[in-house]
């Protein structure tokens, strides 16, 4: 299985924890040939692995029908696949007695300038139910002494959001990278091995979209676009918290702090594909 596996589940199954849930080619499909064995025929390359999957309840649709159909041939291919979730970051952001689904809203404030809500987001709906799912498998595995490692689905045009781990039992690694794949090498080994249409992953109003996935969002899922612009309007105020002081200004989900459904989308070129997720070091969003 070369060198990239580690061994945790009691039949020594190689144990892959994607990046994220969405089914984006770096978090589930593009590993390169050789790593694992042909998944099911369909050139996954998990085969018997345990798949883990954050499921943050605000992605866009097209990407919950992409992860039925990764679980049905899962299923088929007998990989168990484990889907795990804090909640729906959406309601929790609105929620007032909920405090750590802050999304990096960008702040216009009173005296002109902007500002940034600080982000947990990732690491609240990502990062930590993830990890407690590997920490369960590693404590019913007898705690092993080799720490589990969890693949991340970054590109070589990514590299600079490596991070290292900060818990012992868990050894980031980076396959993608080590084989040198870029995101156009792992696209195109999708459309080889029958996967062309792989969604773009990142919630629905993420504050780190470009224009150029705004506009599309609003061109080709009216119903997400419109639960979009809901989202930002109610958020104005900023994230509600009980007993907190109020949001000194006001919060929106695009950068140029208008009102999402007033942004004027065919802006300037450098603008339409500039997006937030290079700031997102946890490697879960967006891969």
């Amino acid at each position: 299985m070369g060198p990239l596996t580690r061994h945790l589940a009691p039949h020594h199954e190689p144990v892959l924890i994607p990046a994220s849930f969405e089914g984006e080619p770096a978090d589930w499909t593009c590993l390169p040939p050789g790593l694992c064995g042909e998944f099911s025929g369909l050139g996954l390359q998990f085969l018997r692995t345990r798949g883990k999957l954050a499921d943050t309840q605000f992605e866009p649709r097209a990407v919950y029908d992409h992860l039925a159909r990764l679980e049905r041939a899962a299923h088929a291919a007998r990989v168990p696949v484990h889907r795990v979730t804090a909640g729906s970051l959406r309601d929790d952001a609105l929620d007032p007695t909920r405090h750590h689904a802050n999304l990096p809203l960008f702040v216009a404030n009173p005296d002109g300038t902007r500002g940034m809500v600080r982000r947990q987001c990732t690491r609240s709906y990502k990062v930590a139910p993830l990890r407690r799912k590997i920490r369960e498998l590693w404590i019913a595995a007898g705690r092993p002494t080799t720490p589990v490692e969890q693949w991340l689905g970054i590109s070589r045009d990514e590299a600079h959001r490596v991070r290292s781990s900060d818990v012992a039992y868990i050894q980031l690694q980076y396959p993608l990278i080590e084989q040198g794949l870029t995101r156009a090498d792992c696209q195109q080994w999708l459309q080889t091995h029958g996967w062309p249409s792989v969604p773009t992953s990142a919630c629905v109003a993420c504050p780190f979209h470009s224009d150029q996935r705004w506009r599309q969002l609003r061109d080709r899922s009216p119903d997400e676009w419109a639960e979009a612009v809901a989202f930002d309007r109610a958020i104005r105020g900023g994230h509600p918290r009980l007993g907190g002081p109020p949001l000194r200004g006001e919060a929106f989900v695009h950068r140029s702090v208008v009102p999402l459904d007033r942004v004027d989308l065919s802006g300037p070129a450098d603008r339409e594909v500039i997006d937030g997720f290079g700031n997102e070091c946890e490697g879960m969003c967006a891969t």
